[in-house]
């Protein structure tokens, strides 16, 4: 078991019982993320997949979300001043067509279609936005 406490320390559970404790050298805007083989770390703009670096412009960001469709890992993330959506896969390549607007965290679907995939995000108030993409 592997937990980053407030203080951002990691510490480790390991199955026989050994903890571990490790300081991290972080920004306090640090946040992870693991769904199967794929984590996810975001350190200021710093973007990580799979431990592939992703240097995003410099914002302010929602924490990564990720998302398992049409048998592929897809991570999401959205600036809040800029109001861009940005998609990733698990192998860190930006999806084609993105950033798209967007004013809050999204959420990927599979589309109606075989192979397309919708992506929800807030738009302006009162706005709610459907984009697709394969």
């Amino acid at each position: 078991f592997v937990v980053i406490t407030a203080d951002k320390k990691k510490e480790s559970i390991s199955q026989s019982g050994k903890t571990t404790t490790l300081s991290l050298d972080v920004s306090s805007n640090y946040s992870f993320i693991i769904k199967g083989t794929t984590k996810v770390t975001l350190d200021d703009n710093l973007l990580r997949i799979k431990g592939k670096l992703v240097e995003l412009p410099f914002g302010i960001y929602t924490k990564p979300k990720l998302f398992f469709a049409n048998k592929t890992t897809y991570i999401s993330i959205t600036e809040t001043q800029e109001n861009k959506v940005y998609v990733y896969d698990s192998a860190g390549s930006l999806i084609k067509g993105f950033p798209v607007f967007g004013t809050s965290v999204a959420s990927i679907a599979n589309g109606s279609k075989k192979g397309v995939l919708k992506i929800i995000v807030m738009g302006e108030k009162k706005e709610i936005l459907a984009y697709t993409f394969r």
